[in-house]
């Protein structure tokens, strides 16, 4: 029987880690990338993956993105690993390279299905959420911060009648996680849009590890109120918290400041104290965030439903100072952040 292809589209942090586990168990994988030297130095030397004192070399073909016109034997599985605002020019780009029965799973941050979905079908589009902590500065090079044993992904079927087939893709993923089968994936992307809205976008403007940006003092009372802010936006979307990182729902009950608190202690037990959120990568990388995609969805939604979200409108206004060159990542834009709000509170924001 001949091999299943399978394509990861996007070898950053989480795609790389992905990908490395996948081509470890034996399995046809490729990368696919836009960054040349990142492509060219896994092709020449494989990709080394750092984890605490550990360093591998993995081996596997790698593709930047104009290569893909070369390519004859289509893929059985794609998963996007791409920034949340390059989804739908990527789920396009890959539709042609896919066997007509494939699936393809977004491995992104915020809520991407339906921009997966409208180029490829919903009945073979796969939602996921993952907890990973990983980071790729050097081409070739990946640091993950998340062990095998923490590193957990939720899958889901946008449509009811693929979900025999979620098995195929949990076996995938769980060549190097946990993965749990979800019954509803999108109230779970949206329980990560929480979380991930605490944390990124907040932690991004800081410019320290994640578990150094909540020692802060009022750190963790501005996270609360940006918690709060997203849990009511989800709610007046139609969505409950789903248990997500491997916690039960009773773990997730009570008052919103309770859910954000958990949420935030367990991703910093699981991702360990150097971890840097993907915003403060981008930041240092002096490229463009998904904090729109992420505080800013919860404003848009919030805007839509007619709830107040200043303390999301003033991640995202402090994180585009940082876009912009107004300021740079650091501590003291807390306090920044607490003069933004002001003015946020007062124009009913």
């Amino acid at each position: 029987m001949k091999r299943k292809r399978i394509a990861v589209i996007g070898a950053g942090a989480i795609g790389a880690s992905v990908a490395a586990e996948i081509s470890r168990s034996g399995l046809n994988v490729t990368v696919i990338d836009q960054w040349p030297e990142h492509v060219q130095a896994i092709r020449n030397k494989g990709l080394t993956v750092k984890m605490g004192e550990e360093v591998t070399r993995v081996h596997m073909p790698a593709l930047h993105l104009c290569q893909l016109a070369e390519t004859r034997d289509k893929f059985d599985i794609a998963m996007i690993g791409v920034k949340a605002y390059d989804t739908r020019w990527t789920a396009e780009l890959i539709k042609s390279y896919l066997q007509p029965d494939a699936l393809v799973v977004g491995l992104q941050n915020s809520l991407c299905d339906d921009e997966i979905a409208a180029a490829i079908g919903r009945n073979r589009t796969v939602g996921c959420v993952v907890e990973l902590a990983a980071e790729i500065f050097d081409p070739g090079v990946l640091v993950r911060h998340t062990p095998p044993s923490k590193t957990w992904f939720g899958i889901g079927a946008l449509d009811a009648s693929q979900r025999d087939r979620l098995k195929e893709i949990a076996g995938l993923l769980g060549c190097g996680a946990r993965v749990s089968i979800l019954d509803n994936v999108t109230a779970a992307k949206w329980t990560k849009l929480i979380a991930n809205a605490v944390i990124l976008g907040p932690v991004g403007a800081l410019g320290t590890p994640i578990a150094r940006a909540f020692e802060l003092p009022g750190m963790r009372s501005i996270a609360a109120e940006i918690g709060k802010e997203a849990l009511a936006v989800a709610q007046a979307c139609g969505y409950e918290v789903q248990p997500v990182f491997g916690l039960g729902l009773d773990e997730l009950a009570g008052e919103p400041e309770t859910v954000a608190r958990k949420l935030v202690d367990t991703i910093i037990e699981h991702i360990g104290p150097s971890a840097r959120s993907s915003v403060t990568q981008d930041h240092l990388k002096n490229r463009y965030s998904e904090v729109d995609m992420l505080n800013g969805l919860v404003a848009r939604f919030g805007d839509l439903h007619g709830i107040a979200t200043p303390y999301n409108k003033m991640i995202v206004e402090l994180n585009h100072r940082i876009w912009h060159g107004q300021i740079t990542p650091k501590e003291e834009n807390l306090k920044m952040g607490n003069l933004l709000l002001n003015s946020h509170v007062a124009a009913g924001n």
